[in-house]
């Protein structure tokens, strides 16, 4: 686990959270690097605890709202397989947050919101995990603690503007419905039955999506965006191995271009795509592989 800081406050945070997560989940090692200057070279000690962390929480306040090495460090984690990236605000609110740092799920300060980092990064452990109702009695017994440290942590000079206007929040709300009309994101992809019964059974597939399934999804989404006569991308469904994903097709409204093993190279895939696409008048499908049935 990592947490990272910049400023007084932050670094106060950062602290008392260093302290006091291994008192409840014994099993979690936090890295705190207190011991560098913030915008110093990046040492192999960071550099070898962020590649080696499944969690990563961003102390975020309205003084380091742009800092660079907080970009920098959540960047480096968001790129990690199965990492998590968990903002945790101190005086903002979800809203407030710009940027890259936008893209992930804040977490507030309040004793239900801390409870929820703390479920995911007991989640995180896997097999060392706590049971849930040892976590939650640990958590009620030792919250208070960390309650009385956040209570007193420095005071901060508050830039001014932090607060973002309304005409900010509403030109995001429409950047983001636009987003989401063009592509699906990888929670729109929808679970498909294994391609053999019984599959999952031998552990063959996994429970969840994977990172790099989700983004070798997003850049077949993308290529076929890029096709003549592809208007958008509209859905995606994917049962880990076949890749089905609806485009509305000029002239044609929407109809599914269907792989049969998403693995393949995104260069293999548009060229089976392009040939579909052009065989349309003639084959009067897109699909270029049947469903297997299960």
């Amino acid at each position: 686990m990592f947490i990272s800081w910049s400023g007084e406050r932050s670094k106060a945070l950062a602290e008392a959270l260093y302290s006091w997560l291994p008192l409840i989940i014994n099993e979690v090692k936090p890295f705190l690097s207190t011991g560098l200057e913030k915008g110093s070279r990046w040492s192999s000690e960071v550099a070898s605890n962020l590649a080696a962390c499944d969690v990563g929480v961003i102390c975020l306040t309205p003084s380091n709202l742009h800092a660079d090495w907080l970009l920098f460090e959540a960047g480096a984690l968001s790129k990690l397989d199965n990492s998590r990236v968990c903002p945790l605000l101190l005086d903002l609110k979800p809203i407030d947050v710009t940027g890259p740092l936008a893209q992930f799920h804040s977490t507030g300060i309040a004793k239900d919101d801390v409870k929820k980092l703390v479920d995911t990064i007991n989640r995180a452990l896997a097999d060392e995990a706590l049971p849930q109702t040892h976590l939650d009695k640990a958590y009620d017994l030792l919250w208070p603690g960390l309650e009385d440290q956040i209570n007193k942590l420095p005071i901060e000079d508050v830039p001014a503007n932090t607060h973002r206007s309304q005409e900010e929040m509403i030109q995001e709300i429409l950047e983001l419905v636009r987003e989401q009309s063009r592509r699906p994101t990888p929670l729109d992809l929808v679970e498909l039955p294994p391609l053999v019964p019984g599959l999952e059974r031998r552990g063959l597939l996994s429970p969840r999506f994977s990172r790099a399934l989700q983004t070798k999804v997003a850049a077949v989404s993308q290529m076929l965006e890029e096709l003549d006569r592809v208007d958008a991308v509209v859905a995606a469904r994917t049962d880990g191995t076949r890749l089905s994903i609806d485009v509305e097709l000029r002239g044609l409204g929407i109809v599914p271009i269907v792989f049969s093993d998403v693995t393949q190279p995104i260069d293999v895939l548009k060229e089976k795509a392009e040939k579909a696409i052009a065989n349309e008048g003639t084959y009067g499908t897109l699909d270029l592989d049947p469903w297997p049935s299960s």
